[in-house]
């Protein structure tokens, strides 16, 4: 189940960078068309205004940014669990936790 669990978060991310990409591409192409009008389209028009809002091209960066090296870090653990004693309280209360070796989850009580 919890590698289903990271594939599906893998191909989500995935699919995510790649539309924020693309429409970084076309938010690009569309900036470059409204300079070549030869009227005030860009000043006048609420939809265009709106437009830019919504596709901010530094938000997109922004969230690009976050997303690429998040996708490098998903990886699936075979959990190798080991289990250690660890005081709870001042008097010297014990008991056990069950993490794993290799990635530090710990195991549900």
């Amino acid at each position: 189940m919890e590698k289903e669990i990271i594939n599906k978060m893998s191909f989500a991310m995935n699919t995510f960078l790649k539309a924020m990409k693309d429409l970084r591409e076309i938010k690009n192409e569309i900036d470059n068309d409204v300079l070549k009008l030869d009227n005030n389209f860009s000043l006048e028009n609420q939809i265009y205004k709106d437009f830019n809002v919504i596709f901010d091209i530094n938000a997109m960066n922004g969230i690009i940014d976050i997303i690429e090296p998040l996708i490098s870090t998903i990886e699936y653990c075979e959990h190798e669990y080991v289990d250690d004693r660890v005081e709870t309280g001042v008097e010297s209360y014990m008991m056990t936790i069950s993490y794993c070796k290799n990635c530090n989850i710990t195991k549900k009580p």
